[in-house]
């Protein structure tokens, strides 16, 4: 692995930062028939065009969250109780729809790259330093999420990936 030309304290650094990139939507814990019911729903209730990756960064996550509020209001989510927290129905939508973990590092300014290796392994360049992240919270937990990530990603771009 390719290590920058930092310092040992600019990688402690790299890492304090990777582990303030925790927020309160990855410290909640989905059932895989919440994500399913959730994925469900907006199938049949959003238009394709709404999940452009560009219409989505103009207002479309907004819509997809709130649509997900409805659903949740009308209990077409089992496990989602009436009036659900923001943390989540963001959850929900960076599990659906969303990038999941990667979305966390995504919103990150300091973060300039991202690695995937496997769904216990990713690695993230800031400041031009290669390090690993290490806290179980920001990671996938199983292959079986990474994969639905995968198919997330392609899916934006008008793709299916095959179980494979």
């Amino acid at each position: 692995m390719e290590q920058g030309s930092g310092t040992r304290s600019g990688l402690s650094s790299a890492r304090r930062n990777i582990r303030s990139t925790k927020a309160p939507t990855m410290s909640v814990q989905l059932e895989q028939g919440q994500i399913d019911d959730a994925r469900r729903y907006l199938s049949e209730n959003l238009d394709p065009e709404d999940l452009n990756p560009s219409k989505l960064a103009r207002g479309g996550r907004e819509k997809v969250i709130a649509m997900l509020r409805q659903a949740a209001n009308r209990g077409e989510i089992k496990g989602v109780q009436r009036n659900a927290s923001d943390s989540i129905l963001k959850a929900l939508y960076n599990n659906t729809i969303g990038l999941g973990i990667l979305e966390e590092f995504l919103g990150n300014s300091g973060v300039e790259q991202i690695n995937v290796v496997g769904p216990k392994k990713i690695i993230l360049q800031m400041k031009g330093i290669w390090t690993e992240v290490t806290d179980d919270d920001l990671l996938f937990k199983d292959s079986e999420e990474l994969r639905m990530i995968a198919g997330n990603i392609a899916r934006r771009v008008g793709k299916e990936l095959s179980k494979h």
